[in-house]
């Protein structure tokens, strides 16, 4: 393999893990353990979006006069390189801005579903969130599934 194909899958292979440990520190809130892998649980790494180069700093109430993927947008382009939804969804409630859903799940998830919806995002990985200009991040088409029924609808039916 060359140079580039193994940074791409390095990329590739530490937003999934990204994602994974997004994924289990939420799991680990659902049932309020405390868990037994200091990295999860450690303090520090539940205060913030954890990246490579530490802590992204988010000034508390900077995003709550925007909306939920202007945040997102905002985050992602100040970071550099995909998120996984837990570490996107943290830095914006951190920033101020509320994501609707009872549980850190629902947040989760009516987040993504926001994500998807803008068409100005992508996903590097599963769960894991990028900019559609960036390498390795796959566009989501705005509509989704339900766009192509609405499609089909509007079309006049042949004779």
């Amino acid at each position: 393999m060359d140079h580039e194909t193994i940074k791409a899958l390095i990329r590739k292979y530490n937003s999934q893990i990204d994602g994974l440990r997004g994924t289990v520190r939420l799991l680990e809130l659902e049932l309020g353990s405390n868990g037994s892998s200091p990295e999860i649980t450690d303090p520090a790494n539940l205060n913030g979006a954890q990246t490579k180069d530490g802590d992204l700093p988010v000034r508390q109430w900077e995003f709550a006069s925007k909306s939920q993927t202007e945040a997102a947008e905002e985050v992602l382009t100040r970071i550099g390189h995909p998120l996984s939804i837990a570490d996107l969804l943290d830095a914006i409630e951190r920033g101020g801005r509320k994501v609707g859903g009872e549980t850190p799940l629902e947040r989760r998830s009516n987040l993504a579903t926001q994500l998807g919806r803008s068409g100005r995002f992508g996903k590097a990985a599963r769960g894991t969130w990028g900019l559609p200009t960036w390498k390795n991040v796959e566009p989501v088409k705005r509509g989704g599934k339900n766009q192509k029924k609405e499609t089909e609808k509007s079309k006049p039916a042949s004779a």
